[in-house]
């Protein structure tokens, strides 16, 4: 995990977090939301072996329902700090 401010895109931090996570644990799949959905991405994910489930596009829809599930429970069992903006409560 990491926390950034809010000028800082998300989807810019994947490459980073998969190779720290990399590092101590087998990844075999990502789960992020609409943030991390970019071709760069995709491709990172791809050449590393790694599904990605990640929640794309309007006008995409392979794997959409997976992501809309997975957050939905995430923010259903976090509730206020998936949303936070306040960055105490983030971290």
């Amino acid at each position: 995990m990491e926390v950034t401010r809010e000028h800082v895109h998300d989807g810019t931090r994947l490459k980073g977090l998969v190779e720290e996570s990399s590092k101590r644990v087998d990844v075999k799949g990502v789960i992020g939301d609409g943030a991390y959905d970019s071709r760069r991405n995709f491709n990172l994910l791809e050449e590393r072996g790694i599904e990605p489930i990640i929640k794309v596009r309007r006008n995409a829809v392979k794997l959409r329902w997976i992501a809309e599930s997975a957050f939905s429970w995430l923010k259903r069992v976090f509730g206020e700090y998936v949303t936070a903006k306040n960055l105490k409560n983030m971290i």
